[in-house]
């Protein structure tokens, strides 16, 4: 028997094998994207590609809600509808990335979903397709998905609180459209500002030293993309407190729109030690990786680790992924000698942006007045707040004794503060330097 088993087949006939286009349809949705959640990025590609005018996301406990405001005109959900049961990809570029999302969190996760534009009403109940048309006209697209029974059973109000697929869902916005070149908002709050959401330790400080672009030329007119919708309205606040979450200095023009590329300089450090009475002032850098992050739509597609050697400042630069070839997610570039090319040069001509964005930030740095930390003036106010009541019936007295102490307490402070920018310049300095010397594997 086992050598009849293990007789060569004979030859019968030749054919072809083919799978019906809504089975492929659901194969990929299983297996299109690396992680579930991250098909809400997709729908934010949709509506930058799709022209829309902003984008507006409503987390609720049984659904979350997207509003589209006026995307183009030929917007068409029969066509819509049509593609999701299709293996190819439809030609447009945001009917693909909304069809991913759609097979994504449909038929991959069983989720039910309701679309709307134009007199038009597509939807899944988690089974099947339903579509309406009626005789009316709306410019805007209403997008809900809702959550399984078994995803919304036992979940907090707060989304902070929460775990889960709403919580996941809401990261991946965060960490990853905030490059977003469209007012986008979650439950009110403006997440296209531009600035990477990081983990710091705790007790740990981040100054954001500098934001910097190009400008197109001629020359790099096929490498543009557009800046962030609220990048100029959240960050052009110049200051030189280092720790208040602002910019500390602008490298471009603030009215311009596009570029060719933009970045973040930060550095990281955590005071051990504040000034207070006996105890000496003293700090530390901390290390983090800097990243080049390749934008897609309107969305970090891809991100590789920048080896730049020698400094404490974190570089955050941005490039544009227009003309990379992708993976079927539309979020992963391939591996490719054409994508390399030209991935090298984009990188070479973001490099020496930063390089002079870094040289630019020191002489700024350099020029501008310290002022005191915050924090020390309010280890003053705590311990001389007692005193307060009582000193209100010696005013003159009060105001000499508080000049008298708080004058040395903000030289100090001023000292204090000099010392962290003093390693500032000298690690500015080596990422100039450093900078343009990045070698690529």
């Amino acid at each position: 028997m086992l050598e009849e088993v293990s007789r060569s087949g004979e030859f019968d006939s030749r054919g072809e094998f083919t799978l019906a286009p809504h089975l492929a349809a659901r194969k990929l949705a299983e297996f299109q994207l690396a992680e579930p959640s991250l098909w809400i990025l997709k729908v934010v590609q949709s509506a930058v590609a799709g022209g829309s005018q902003s984008l507006t996301v409503r987390q609720e406990r049984q659904r979350t809600r997207f509003l589209l405001k006026e995307p183009r005109s030929d917007f068409s959900l029969s066509k819509l509808r049509d593609s999701l049961g299709m293996a190819d990809p439809p030609e447009e570029a945001y009917l693909e990335h909304l069809v991913v999302a759609l097979r994504t969190v449909g038929m991959a996760e069983s989720r039910p979903w309701t679309i709307s534009a134009g007199g038009e009403l597509l939807s899944w109940d988690g089974e099947k397709f339903d579509y309406e048309s009626r005789e009316m006209s709306a410019p805007d697209v209403h997008l809900e998905v809702g959550f399984r029974p078994d995803q919304t059973r036992g979940r907090l109000s707060n989304l902070f609180g929460s775990v889960g697929v709403a919580r996941d869902e809401y990261l991946q916005l965060v960490r990853r459209a905030h490059v977003c070149p469209i007012p986008i908002t979650f439950d009110g709050r403006r997440l296209d500002h531009g600035k990477r959401s990081r983990q710091l330790p705790r007790g740990s400080e981040i100054s954001h030293l500098c934001f910097g672009f190009t400008a197109p030329t001629v020359e790099s007119e096929e490498d543009v993309f557009s800046l962030p919708g609220g990048f100029q309205r959240e960050s052009w606040r110049p200051t030189d407190r280092l720790m208040d979450g602002r910019v500390f200095f602008v490298d471009g023009d603030p009215d311009q729109k596009r570029a060719t590329a933009f970045l973040e300089l930060c550095y990281l450090f955590e005071i051990d030690d504040a000034f207070t009475i006996g105890r000496k002032f003293q700090w530390r850098t901390i290390k983090a990786p800097s990243y080049c992050h390749w934008v897609h739509h309107g969305v970090v597609a891809h991100q590789t680790r920048l080896a730049i050697e020698g400094t404490a400042i974190v570089v955050d630069l941005y490039l544009p992924a227009e003309g990379l070839s992708t993976d079927i997610s539309g979020l992963s570039l391939r591996e490719s000698a054409e994508n390399r090319n030209l991935m090298v040069r984009r990188r070479a001509r973001g490099l020496a942006k930063v390089a002079r964005s870094a040289i630019a930030t020191k002489k700024a740095l350099a020029q501008r007045w310290v002022q005191p930390f915050d924090s020390h003036l309010g280890y003053f106010g705590t311990m001389t707040l007692p005193f307060v009541p009582a000193a209100v019936l010696a005013t003159p007295f009060f105001l000499l004794m508080m000049t008298t102490a708080i004058v040395p307490i903000m030289v100090t402070s001023a000292a204090d503060k000099k010392k962290i920018v003093r390693d500032i310049l000298s690690n500015l300095d080596r990422l100039a330097i450093n900078a343009r010397d990045v070698k690529w594997d």
